[in-house]
């Protein structure tokens, strides 16, 4: 059980998401789906690939992405991470720091 499991469980309701990718950033499947989750992964991507990761999420997404971001190795502040992700965004995004590191 995840700290990010109620947000996800709200997003998915208020989408009416049939359908949600958990992203591991292992080959991902062709088609899409209407919400792609992303929990305790982008902060251990090199910065370099960031973007390389976030077109590969947001080509998934139809509805909405959610990203939960752990405070293991993450050097980032959550505004660093919006500014980051929202870049990116095609979909509503949404994105929430484990509670140590949120501010």
């Amino acid at each position: 059980m995840s700290e990010f499991d109620h947000e996800i469980d709200v997003m998915t309701t208020h989408y009416k998401a049939k359908e949600v990718l958990v992203f591991t950033n292992d080959k991902l499947p062709r088609r899409k789906f209407d919400g792609v989750v992303c929990v305790n992964i982008m902060q251990d991507i090199p910065e370099e690939d960031i973007d390389q990761i976030l077109k590969k999420i947001y080509s998934k997404a139809k509805k909405f992405v959610f990203f939960g971001i752990g405070n293991c190795d993450n050097p980032h502040t959550l505004s660093w991470w919006r500014e980051k992700i929202h870049e990116r965004a095609t979909v509503p995004t949404f994105i929430r720091m484990s509670e140590s590191q949120e501010g």
